[in-house]
């Protein structure tokens, strides 16, 4: 004989409870170990902001865009250093010779947004509609100027892979073989510190560049005056007899 009904009833009620607690306790389990996990990983991930970001640099004025791993450390003299060993632009093979923090600042953009938006969105203003008007000004509110020199970039913005490091302003570049040394200089750059000078009998100069010497003096009686140093700041004395074809001022 099988068991009586009320027997069945009350066994399954009791197979039925316990499942029930089984899944709520396998429910508990599951929430403490993603509250672990998560927690571990709040303890031991490393910041975003100290892992490298793949981004683009580009320089607007020529259309120019070199993909760029921007470490943690890097700051914008690093930006700068590396657009210096750089074309201006792909019609442009001239290197860049200057980056001056007057007439090339930078700013920051979000991924997927064109160097040319902002720009080209502001121009149209007066022909846009309300709308087009609202999305050309949160395009502008999407760039961050890049203006702390020294600080370390992924720690003080918010930069994500994608992002557009962007030169504005027209770049300054090689148009000649020889240029005077006052023109090169770049405090931040120590490779363009090395100077060798001239002494100029015709002219009655000292401290006149090598290149001006080559260029500006050609066919004047020259000596050597100082072999090549390293100098702290640029000095070249050709501008003073006026006749400088060479220096670019900054």
């Amino acid at each position: 004989m099988g068991a009586a009904p009320t027997e069945l009833q009350y066994l399954k009620a009791r197979q039925q409870e316990a499942l029930e607690g089984i899944k709520e306790s396998f429910v508990t389990s599951e929430n403490q170990l993603q509250h672990e996990y998560d927690d571990f990983l709040t303890k031991n991930l490393v910041n975003p902001s100290f892992l490298p970001v793949q981004v683009i640099l580009c320089i607007e004025a020529t259309g120019a865009r070199y993909p760029f791993v921007l470490e943690p450390t890097h700051t914008l003299r690093d930006v700068k250093k590396y657009l210096l060993t750089k074309p201006a632009g792909p019609q442009v093979p001239d290197v860049i010779t200057r980056i001056s923090s007057k007439k090339n600042p930078f700013v920051l953009r979000p991924p997927f947004v064109a160097p040319s938006d902002s720009a080209s969105k502001a121009s149209s203003v007066s022909s846009a509609t309300a709308s087009s008007s609202s999305s050309s000004k949160s395009v502008m509110k999407s760039e961050t100027k890049l203006d702390q020199k020294h600080a370390p970039l992924t720690q003080t913005f918010d930069i994500f892979p994608g992002s557009q490091i962007v030169m504005l302003g027209q770049p300054f570049i090689k148009l000649q073989t020889k240029e005077c040394f006052k023109s090169t200089f770049l405090p931040e750059d120590e490779a363009t510190h090395k100077c060798t000078f001239m002494k100029c009998n015709t002219c009655g100069k000292n401290w006149i560049c090598k290149d001006c010497a080559q260029v500006c003096h050609e066919g004047h009686s020259l000596v050597l005056h100082v072999a090549e140093q390293v100098w702290k700041t640029p000095c070249c004395y050709c501008t003073k007899t006026g006749k400088c074809t060479l220096y670019q001022k900054k």
